[in-house]
């Protein structure tokens, strides 16, 4: 209820829009993060979308509620970031957080909405050679990253 409070009061600071990442879109949720992180189709590419929360000005960057995301009672991943919210600190604290979280590239990790809000979508690209595999192989690899963002995740706890 807090979190749709939060939602709400931030809602109307940023109007770009996120394309895929609709409530009841039939994208695979990947285990363990269930309706925090779902692939994205979009052309050849492969993208995977991750919902935040993001508390800036902290001490240092870490996530709150890993128990809430293990548990699947999460509605967000919910970061404290060391940097203040202010000439864009804070959203590249972000986007390093999840290029670290995802072990992926910077340039990987791309805000595509709530850019002056705490509540942000964005999006992780996969890397290529994922791209041309058959499905069951993009499911084992969605079994093998949701177990490495689950252990990562105990580092930023």
């Amino acid at each position: 209820q807090q979190q749709q409070q939060r939602h709400d009061e931030d809602e109307d600071e940023d109007e770009q829009g996120s394309e895929g990442f609709e409530e009841g879109s039939e994208l695979p949720s990947l285990q363990g993060l269930t309706e925090l992180i779902r692939w994205k189709e979009g052309g050849r590419e492969r993208i995977v979308q991750t919902a935040l929360h993001v508390k800036p000005g902290a001490k240092m960057t870490r996530v709150t509620n890993a128990e809430d995301i293990r548990t699947r009672t999460a509605q967000y991943i919910d970061v404290q970031i060391a940097a203040p919210p202010r000439d864009g600190e804070a959203n590249e604290e972000v986007v390093s957080f999840l290029s670290s979280l995802f072990d992926v590239k910077r340039s990987c990790v791309k805000i595509v909405m709530g850019h002056r809000s705490r509540e942000k979508i964005c999006e992780i690209e996969i890397p290529p050679d994922l791209t041309e595999t058959p499905n069951d192989a993009q499911e084992t690899y969605l079994d093998l990253l949701s177990s490495h963002i689950l252990r990562r995740l105990e580092l930023f706890d």
